[in-house]
């Protein structure tokens, strides 16, 4: 059903994000850009001048971008270049085996109604327990991230049906249709607050169901193939008068291995001697150095008690999300990190420029909060962090180069304002002095974590102040 693509995780993206500094002052580090051209050297002898002037007449903060960048003295010269060649691409990225997994339902009037399935495969790995039996009770341990898309003080309910196809949580991307589903027999249902643990008994037969693939005493590569084709997992539901989009904890960052996640958990009753009353049939404390629970050993220290409760962790997760009735915002950039990339043509004046010594270029981009603060009520995920990435040609397939390469620059805005201004000084010291001019930026908003982001930004039609520019500096 799923077009085969790369086999994709989320460990790429995660070697991305331990790449990015957390200081505040260390952002504009652009990644993955070619060895140094000509360009360079021109930024290096200019920096070198600065330096030297600097020392001689004194330096002062600076102040805004695209204002006061700098305090310009007759060494130092600014100019600001209109962004006008641009477009907003529409592309699905993926949506499974994510650190975050979606699920609820949300009519946003600002980025239109969303609705999030989830879908999960239990493992069948033996770590914890060797079969599972008819009398063994099975739960889904849902783990929510605090966080949540849409109005926060509402109740969400959901129904768990088995999966009437297979799938596979690579392979799954947003904006994708549901798996047929079997809806004749409900496993599970759960209604959610603001809850982060919920656990929800499933339904006795299903568990049966599963129990053949996880009692299996065939060969492990036959049982895991068999398994893998023939037993699809479950789907979790949302009614369609929810009013947020929750989401469930489902994978680590390499940094965060502590991280409780959502599970399956196997509570087995406590097995009885044959007499049904204990060892000695009498009821009797177990002796004088044991408590009146018999959970002392003879030395008088306590023992663990084996609670009964066995974990199952997920062989294969994801979201299916879609969206849909967005409403058109014509004076904004609208963006989402599911399925929306922004394209930027700068068109540089490469003649006028190479007589020029740029020291450093900034991209400006505001965000336009004017529509969601008609809504007040509705809560959004906050996004901090642009990406840019470069191409001179438009991939075939954009969101997997962007999914897997490390971006040429980003920006974490975490000073408080909504204003990015990303450094893109090599780029525009390639296009200019370098041996790579031609190549497009590719902007896209936060990153895919499984949480959905979005964001409108400012376009050429707005103030000076706020359009989206470049501010260029350099020397005299």
């Amino acid at each position: 059903m799923y077009p085969k693509n790369l086999q994709i995780t989320t460990e790429p993206l995660q070697e991305m994000i331990n790449k990015i500094p957390e200081h505040p002052y260390r952002i504009n580090i652009p990644m993955g850009v070619s060895s140094i051209q000509k360009g360079s050297q021109y930024l290096l002898v200019a920096f070198l001048l600065l330096i030297t002037s600097l020392s001689s007449t004194g330096c002062e903060s600076s102040g805004t971008v695209g204002n006061d960048l700098i305090d310009k003295g007759e060494f130092m010269g600014s100019e600001i270049l209109n962004v006008t060649e641009k477009r907003v691409i529409e592309e699905n990225t993926f949506s499974g085996r994510l650190i975050f997994t979606a699920i609820g339902h949300l009519e946003d009037p600002v980025y239109g109604t969303v609705e999030a399935t989830g879908l999960i495969k239990p493992a069948i790995f033996r770590d914890q327990i060797e079969i599972i039996s008819a009398a063994d009770t099975l739960y889904l341990r849902l783990i929510f991230e605090p966080d949540a898309y849409g109005d926060a003080n509402s109740l969400s309910s959901f129904e768990i049906y088995e999966l009437a196809e297979t799938w596979r949580g690579n392979q799954l991307r947003y904006n994708q249709p549901v798996p047929d589903l079997d809806r004749s027999v409900k496993i599970g249902e759960f209604t959610l607050a603001d809850e982060d643990t919920v656990l929800v008994e499933m339904d006795h037969d299903w568990k049966m169901r599963f129990a053949e693939f996880y009692n299996s005493t065939e060969d492990e590569s036959i049982r895991d193939t068999e398994y893998r084709d023939n037993f699809p997992g479950i789907a979790i539901v949302p009614s369609g008068q929810n009013q947020k989009i929750r989401f469930l904890k489902t994978g680590r960052t390499q940094v965060d291995e502590q991280t409780v996640l959502t599970s399956f958990l196997i509570n087995r009753p406590p097995l009885e001697e044959e007499n049904g009353e204990g060892e000695e049939g009498d009821g009797e404390d177990d002796g004088e150095n044991g408590d009146e629970n018999g959970e002392d050993d003879e030395n008088g220290e306590e023992e663990e008690v084996d609670d009964g409760i066995r974990l199952i962790g997920l062989r294969d997760w994801g979201s299916v999300v879609n969206r849909s009735g967005e409403p058109e915002q014509p004076e904004a950039i609208v963006m989402h990190n599911t399925e929306r990339v922004l394209e930027l043509d700068l068109q540089l004046p490469v003649e006028r420029l190479s007589s020029k010594n740029i020291t450093n270029a900034q991209l400006l981009l505001t965000k336009n909060r004017e529509s969601e603060n008609m809504y007040p009520q509705i809560s959004r995920p906050e996004s901090d962090l642009l990406r840019v990435h470069l191409f001179r040609d438009l991939p075939s397939d954009l969101m997997a180069e962007i999914f897997t390469r490390d971006p040429a620059f980003f920006r974490i805005n975490d000073e408080g304002n909504d204003q990015f201004s990303i450094d893109i000084t090599q780029y525009v010291l390639d296009e200019v002095f370098g041996d790579v001019p031609g190549r497009k930026l590719y902007i896209t908003t936060q990153i895919v974590n499984g949480i959905i982001y979005s964001d409108q930004f400012y376009d050429s039609t707005a103030d000076e102040s706020l359009k989206p520019r470049i501010v260029l500096t350099f020397l005299n």
